[in-house]
């Protein structure tokens, strides 16, 4: 698709927001049929893929002037569900890095970039975007562990 003039909205870390200044009709009807496609999905809860399964250990994050250490009390193979250990504003839209101590496994777990989905009082969402090989290896491992467990 291209777009003949752009006017950045907003940005923020990494993350820019743009309104199409000037585009062709042709892209123009692109870009409606895309959204139009988006807007008709089912809801964020209606397509989670993942089970989720209740858990209890250490994170720590730093990403965009925030630094913290919590606690991970539910986890899926794209995200989990954290508390934070003491009063910090973790906004949605924050990109993060993280860093989490999985039960019975050293060293600890590194992401690279994870986003903050959603975020209520202490308790926030993250979705994984970028880790290692070896970290995503390391997560479906566990995750695969916590689905055998459910499954007896």
């Amino acid at each position: 698709m291209e777009v003949t003039e752009a006017a950045v909205r907003w940005s923020q870390g990494q993350r820019v927001g743009l309104q199409f200044l000037r585009m062709g009709d042709d892209e123009q009807e692109r870009l409606r049929r895309c959204v139009s496609t988006l807007e008709t999905r089912p809801s964020r809860m209606e397509r989670r893929g993942y089970p989720r399964f209740r858990v209890q250990f250490p994170i720590s994050f730093s990403g965009d002037d925030l630094a913290g250490e919590g606690t991970v009390i539910d986890i899926s193979k794209r995200g989990w569900k954290a508390t934070v250990t003491r009063t910090l504003s973790v906004q949605q839209g924050t990109y993060l890095k993280l860093r989490l101590s999985l039960p019975d496994q050293a060293p600890p777990m590194d992401v690279d970039s994870a986003a903050v989905r959603w975020a209520k009082g202490r308790e926030f969402g993250i979705e994984f975007l970028i880790m290692g090989s070896e970290e995503e290896e390391r997560l479906r491992r566990f995750v695969s562990t916590l689905e055998t467990g459910l499954s007896h």
